[in-house]
Formats: structure tokens, C-alpha cells, sequence
């Protein structure tokens, strides 16, 4: 864990910009949770099939729509560094 996050703010590469955060990467990890919350509304609407509740349309489009959100975020995160900062694990943590 101790090569995944960074104490520095941002290092000095060519390619990377001057911002103090990996937007990147934090789209990623946010792309992520949403696929797994993806997942865990798919479980939901499975057992809600199970009991014939009317409920599991409504769990079935939300998972769409995470799977939207999830996949765009991924999409916008490609090529992202694989380093997080203390800011960017405050952010991650902010926004969710």
C-alpha cells in the first residue's frame, strides 16, 4: 500500500499538469464504487424477482443508471497515474 499513495502533493512530469489533485484517478475510484453499488442493485432486483415484488423495476433502472455514471467515469479516467495523495483520498472521501 505504501507505492499506492503518495505523501507528496504532486510530483514533477511532463505530462501531468499543475493541478494539486489526480482528477484521473479519482474518477476512477468513484467510477468504481458506482459499478459495485451496480452490482449490489442487481442483487437487490434479483431477490426482489425472487419475492414477486413490483420493486425490482426501480432497483433495474437505477442500476443503469450507475452503470452509466460508472462507465463514463472510467471512460474519462483512462490513462490515470496509479498514485493517490492525501488530497485526493480526502476528495474520493468528500464526494461520496
Amino acid at each position: 500500500m505504501e507505492g499506492f499513495i503518495s505523501d507528496s502533493l504532486y510530483t514533477n512530469n511532463s505530462n501531468q499538469n499543475n493541478s494539486l489533485i489526480n482528477r484521473k484517478m479519482i474518477f476512477r475510484v468513484l467510477g468504481v464504487l458506482l459499478l459495485i453499488e451496480m452490482g449490489m442493485f442487481l442483487l437487490c432486483a434479483a431477490i426482489s424477482l425472487g419475492y414477486g415484488e413490483k420493486e425490482a423495476l426501480t432497483f433495474l433502472q437505477t442500476a443503469g443508471i450507475n452503470t452509466l455514471a460508472g462507465g463514463l467515469l472510467l471512460l474519462f479516467s483512462r490513462e490515470a497515474e496509479n498514485r493517490l495523495s492525501k488530497r485526493d483520498g480526502y476528495c474520493i472521501a468528500t464526494l461520496t
